[in-house]
């Protein structure tokens, strides 16, 4: 890609076991700091690709938080993290970590449509009513290589400009205004594609 380059991910933590300890339900306090090598194929943007941290969340620099923090975020944490070029140049970024929290509230799961995935393959269509159904229908899955996810997500409401809706569907998801926001601001290091959500 001409604006991140040809490499994934952009950066590797010199660290890897203080990446590895950030989860969403991890209390992040002082004295974690993370640093990290830009690969030499890769290029630096607003928003910079990781492969080592599980929580799910974003690594940024000021230009990319400066725009997110006018908008209604979800409970999050930061844990800063410095970045060095091939150059020895270093720049300051910090990783948004969307923290755990239980939006099934949010979902309307009678008109939100299902499907089974085995190995990242789309399986079998599957009716659930009720987030207890969705619960037991998790519990009743063959093996771990199957999963439940959304390919049509309705929501009743949202309160977020950005959420990650944990075990419903894989990406985050931004509010329309956030979307223009950070296009208008130039954002790079995002893609940002339609998602299959609806407000009912």
């Amino acid at each position: 890609d001409s604006e991140v380059g040809s490499v994934f991910p952009q950066i590797v933590f010199k660290n890897l076991n203080e990446a590895f300890s950030i989860d969403a339900d991890y209390e992040i306090t002082e004295g974690i700091e993370l640093e990290g090598d830009l690969q030499p194929q890769a290029k630096l943007t607003d928003v910079i690709s990781q492969a080592s941290i599980s929580a799910q969340g974003l690594l940024i620099n000021n230009n990319a938080m400066e725009v997110l923090e006018k908008f209604q975020l979800p409970p999050h944490s930061y844990v800063p993290c410095t970045i060095y070029d091939q150059e020895g140049g270093a720049y300051g970024y910090s990783y948004l970590v969307l923290r755990n929290s239980d939006h099934s509230r949010l979902i309307d799961f009678e008109h939100t449509v299902f499907h089974y995935y085995q190995f990242g393959f789309q399986k079998d269509h599957i009716g659930i009513s009720s987030f207890k159904a969705f619960e037991e229908a998790k519990k009743s899955l063959p093996s771990k290589d199957w999963w439940i996810s959304a390919t049509d997500l309705r929501l009743k409401s949202n309160p977020f400009d950005l959420i990650f809706l944990s075990g419903y569907l894989g990406e985050i998801i931004v509010s329309e205004g956030l979307k223009d926001e950070l296009r208008k601001n130039r954002i790079t290091g995002i893609d940002i594609q339609d998602a299959p959500v609806e407000l009912c």
